[in-house]
């Protein structure tokens, strides 16, 4: 199933929808991501690898969010989230495409049961 199609079907079960609110929300989602960012760097200093990896994706999470809202739309699921920018900016080269595989890895990530491991967060 292509990217297209993954959006078509989030759209469909009504996973991404519209949200008349969203162009004034964008600054919202701006503000937690840029806390989680700097949270993520001083945790990753700290070698403390594991909130360094949440942090880092709730960063990437609030930006993309902020990007959806741009559209006036909103996700019920983090994945379809991924796949609205994907549609939306990646394919149509507004963002580069490295960076929702970013975010893809790090939703992946988080969703491993081995996220407690730190042999995964080495330096």
């Amino acid at each position: 199933m292509n990217s297209n199609t993954k959006y078509q079907d989030c759209v469909k079960k009504e996973r991404i929808r519209e949200f008349s609110r969203g162009k004034v929300l964008i600054s919202k989602e701006l503000d937690p991501a840029a806390s989680d960012y700097n949270a993520a760097e001083e945790s990753f200093e700290r070698e403390n690898y594991k909130w360094c990896t949440i942090q880092t994706y709730y960063s990437m999470f609030h930006s993309a969010r902020a990007l959806l809202y741009s559209n006036n739309l909103r996700e019920k699921s983090h994945a379809c989230l991924i796949e609205a920018i994907r549609t939306l900016y990646v394919n149509k080269g507004l963002l580069e495409y490295w960076l929702i595989e970013a975010l893809q890895k790090a939703m992946e990530e988080l969703n491993n049961p081995q996220l407690n491991s730190m042999q995964n967060y080495k330096k």
